[in-house]
C-alpha cells in the first residue's frame, strides 16, 4: 500500500509531504519519494502504486533549482531509480507542468 504523510515521520531535513510504501507481507514501511541518489524529494504527494508493487508514481512539487513545479515522477522500487515523466520529447522538464495524478494500467 502507498500513502502520503503530511508530517514526515523520518524527519529528514524538515521536508513536508512524503510518499511511503507499506509492505503488507513484511510489515515494513519504506520511503519512496527519493531521487536517483537516494536523496529525499521535498513535497512528494498524490502517490499511486502499480499492481505488483514495483512502481510508485507521485507528484513532485517544486523541483529545486529546475524552475519547474508539479511534475510527475515514477520510482522503480526494484532498480531504485526515479524518472521524471512530465518532460518534452527531448527530455527536458516542463516548466510549470502542473501534473497532479498518476495511474497505472495492467
Amino acid at each position: 500500500m502507498v500513502y502520503r504523510c503530511a508530517n514526515d515521520p523520518t524527519n529528514v531535513n524538515g521536508f513536508g509531504y512524503q510518499v511511503f510504501v507499506y509492505d503488507l507481507a513484511t510489515g515494513q514501511t519504506t520511503l519512496a519519494g527519493l531521487d536517483n541518489s537516494g536523496n529525499v524529494i521535498p513535497n512528494a504527494d498524490f502517490p499511486t502504486i502499480s499492481a505488483d508493487g514495483r512502481y510508485v508514481g507521485f507528484r513532485w512539487m517544486n523541483l529545486a533549482g529546475a524552475g519547474q513545479n508539479d511534475q510527475i515522477a515514477i520510482r522503480d522500487r526494484q532498480t531504485n531509480t526515479t524518472a521524471l515523466v512530465t518532460q518534452t520529447p527531448g527530455g527536458a522538464g516542463i516548466a510549470n507542468g502542473y501534473g497532479y495524478t498518476v495511474s497505472f494500467s495492467n
